[in-house]
């Protein structure tokens, strides 16, 4: 089973995110699960977890007044480990990124980091970015990112040549993952991910614009233990009322009885 984590950290978003074609799919915090997929779903390791740390993001840039109507940014939508020097070929096999229809093709394959897409448009718009393992031994896993074009609100549009940077934190996490898959990413001793450092040539010319996330896993995991708290207070209220509402037609049930009526 894989269990896409979405913590939706917005780095480097102090603007909010300006008219998206459709809002993201994902609230703070929610999981999406999907039934294991490929040829290593037999042997599953019970008990095990496989946790994968992404960041998806893009970077856009206005290309100045006299740039053509349909052609008013250019931009890179990507996604890359966390932290970024992690070569993320460890647990990846390759990367689709399906773009809006107006693009074409408007899905793009890469195999080979930086796992990075770069077009021009004027829009905004949500991508979707379909992440293949190793061998195929579990489903696709899909992500999803709005682009973003712009530094202010949709009425406040602050066109500078200032890159516009957006990523949000994910962890793509395999619970009982296929003992195939396992080995791959974890070795035959099960021990440490065997995540290496990105060589110079795969690194992306974007990594000037990467945002820090170190020191953001503990504010996530406060973040996430405390709507988890509020929901299980809201639940035991509820429970409290139902034992109430019992007790109240218990009382009601004995004064009908005195009265000579049915229960």
């Amino acid at each position: 089973v894989v269990v896409v984590v979405v913590v939706f950290i917005k780095a480097e978003d102090k603007h909010p995110c300006p008219f998206i074609h459709g809002a993201p799919r994902l609230a703070p915090g929610q999981v999406i699960m999907s039934g294991g997929g490929g040829g290593g779903g037999k042997n599953r390791l019970r008990g095990e977890l496989l946790v994968i740390p992404v960041v998806t993001g893009s970077v856009a840039i206005w290309q100045g007044k006299k740039a053509p109507a349909d052609r008013t940014h250019k931009w890179t939508v990507y996604l890359r480990g966390e932290p970024a020097t992690v070569d993320l070929r460890y647990a990846v096999q390759r990367v689709e990124f399906l773009l809006h229809s107006s693009f074409s093709p408007p899905t793009r394959v890469v195999e080979q980091p930086p796992y990075e897409v770069t077009e021009f448009g004027w829009g905004e718009f949500e991508v979707t970015i379909r992440v293949h393992l190793l061998n195929g031994l579990e489903k696709p896993v899909e992500l999803f990112h709005p682009l973003r074009l712009f530094h202010g609100l949709p009425n406040h549009q602050d066109l500078n040549r200032t890159p516009v940077v957006s990523e949000f934190y994910d962890e793509i996490v395999i619970q009982d993952p296929p003992e195939q898959l396992f080995k791959l990413v974890k070795g035959t001793g099960g021990g440490a991910v065997h995540a290496k450092v990105l060589p110079p040539s795969k690194v992306s010319n974007l990594a000037v614009h990467y945002t820090d996330m170190s020191g953001k896993e503990r504010e996530d995991l406060e973040a996430i233990t405390a709507a988890r708290r509020k929901i299980q207070e809201e639940v035991d209220g509820r429970h409290l009322r139902y034992q109430e509402l019992d007790k109240e037609r218990e009382g009601l049930a004995m004064e009908i009885t005195k009265l000579g009526g049915r229960a």
